[in-house]
């Protein structure tokens, strides 16, 4: 019950933090880890690939997030839901302009086929999803081609961007 209540006084907090601003939430692929918290926002607008939006396992991704609550007696005061896309990414550079941030997407697929790079300027972040992580060996889901030529893209990135802060999905920021 404790968890229950440490995760509701963070949603409170950040609602109160965050104002009147719009929430933007980019996911960088489907897998139910990664998308079991999208029930808590329903009024962020949702950034993901073509693939994620179209993806044919929605229910499977909840099932999946029900399962993991069942196992951890967990009871969430949200519904999960497989996430509704706004801004849908279907080809490598495309821009988002926030006032003064851009985000440049680049297609990710390989560990699953709807993953999604995203480099945040000015500040120089990279978010890798469940790539080039410290604590995970890579699992390959979608197909081995797709993931060596997303290593190779990911390289690409590094050497084409101003990249500062490299943040993955699991694992440590460096």
């Amino acid at each position: 019950m404790l968890l229950v209540y440490q995760i509701y006084f963070t949603i409170t907090i950040f609602h109160n933090i965050k104002g009147d601003k719009q929430l933007y939430i980019i996911y960088t692929h489907s897998d139910f880890d990664l998308i079991i918290g999208s029930g808590a926002f329903p009024e962020a607008k949702v950034i993901a690939s073509k693939q994620f939006d179209e993806n044919p396992n929605k229910e499977e991704c909840i099932q999946k997030i029900k399962q993991f609550d069942q196992g951890y007696y967990l009871h969430r005061s949200y519904s999960p839901v497989y996430p509704t896309v706004d801004i849908v990414v279907s080809e490598d550079g495309h821009k988002l302009e926030l006032d003064s941030i851009t985000m440049t997407f680049y297609q990710a697929p390989g560990h699953t086929n709807d993953g999604l790079f995203t480099v945040i300027e000015p500040y120089g972040l990279f978010l890798s999803g469940d790539y080039l992580s410290d604590i995970e060996f890579p699992f390959i889901f979608s197909n081995y081609k797709g993931y060596v030529n997303t290593i190779n893209k990911a390289e690409n990135i590094l050497l084409n961007h101003q990249i500062t802060t490299h943040i993955p999905g699991h694992g440590s920021t460096t």
